[in-house]
């Protein structure tokens, strides 16, 4: 019988990872904005209908802020979206049996990919569609079988 190692024992491994991810936070970058004179002037939207506004731009990375209107969400509202939708497919599942449920592992693996990604929470320069478009790609990457319409229509129960 192999013995096992005792810095990773087989059992807690699983758990391990799981707090690992929920205990993450994100680490927010500090933006520290331009003076008021050195603003720079920038489309507010990028449709035709659109106006110019002086935009902020960090000091530290460069990043020009977001005057959009829009926000992005902060972590603990996509894990609320990913528990949502978990339950939303586990209702479908019992009724018509065509689409398996959104695993805990899998919830992990979405979570921490969302994690990942550069400024996904970052409310400086992010805003909710782009974070939208992101949860959308991710999830179906680990999910194909889920529609865009499931996913979107989740999200927007929760505003």
């Amino acid at each position: 019988m192999p013995e096992a190692v005792p810095d990773a024992p087989a059992d807690d491994d699983a758990e391990g990872a799981a707090e690992a991810v929920e205990g993450e936070e994100e680490e927010r970058p500090e933006h520290e904005p331009c003076h008021p004179l050195d603003k720079i002037w920038l489309p507010t939207y990028t449709d035709e209908n659109t106006q110019d506004a002086k935009h902020d731009w960090c000091l530290k990375t460069g990043i020009i802020r977001n005057q959009s209107g829009e926000e992005a969400r902060p972590r603990g509202f996509w894990v609320a979206v990913l528990h949502k939708l978990q339950r939303r497919l586990a209702k479908e599942s019992d009724k018509t049996r065509m689409t398996g449920q959104l695993t805990d592992a899998q919830e992990r693996i979405i979570l921490h990919e969302l994690d990942a990604l550069e400024g996904f929470y970052d409310r400086w320069w992010r805003t909710e569609s782009s974070q939208v478009h992101k949860f959308v790609q991710v999830v179906k990457k680990w999910r194909p079988d889920v529609s865009e319409r499931v996913i979107v229509d989740t999200i927007t129960r929760m505003w």
